[in-house]
């Protein structure tokens, strides 16, 4: 897997957060061509959204009965077309929580506030 960078500009200069293992992964590349992609940093959704989310699947496989990873998986094909939810901004894990909330409501399922 290829590692990811993090940094940030200042006066049209890139300043690479851990600047020695940057420089150590580009050394082990001498001499091959490389392709450079910046962008702005995407937030990742964050540790109360995960533990909010697991806590309504497991709801649901309790109340349906079923695996937790099943309903995981249904639920991310129903919502985000199988994407992993690592992969989701804060906004995005929102959104999805959202409408995993309303999945659960429609099967009348109560959850705990949500704690985000």
């Amino acid at each position: 897997m290829t590692p990811i960078f993090y940094g940030r500009t200042r006066n049209g200069r890139l300043l690479v957060d851990q600047r020695e293992k940057f420089e150590a992964y580009l050394r082990g590349m001498s001499g091959a061509e490389i392709e450079i992609a910046v962008r702005r940093r995407r937030r990742a959704r964050t540790l109360s959204q995960n533990d909010f989310y697991r806590a309504i699947v497991h709801l649901i496989a309790e109340y349906a009965g079923g695996e937790e990873e099943e309903v995981h998986e249904g639920l991310k094909l129903k919502f985000i077309k199988g994407r992993s939810t690592t992969e989701l901004t804060t906004v995005e894990m929102s959104e999805y929580i959202d409408r995993c909330i309303q999945e659960a409501a429609e099967m009348g399922i109560s959850l705990p506030d949500r704690g985000q």
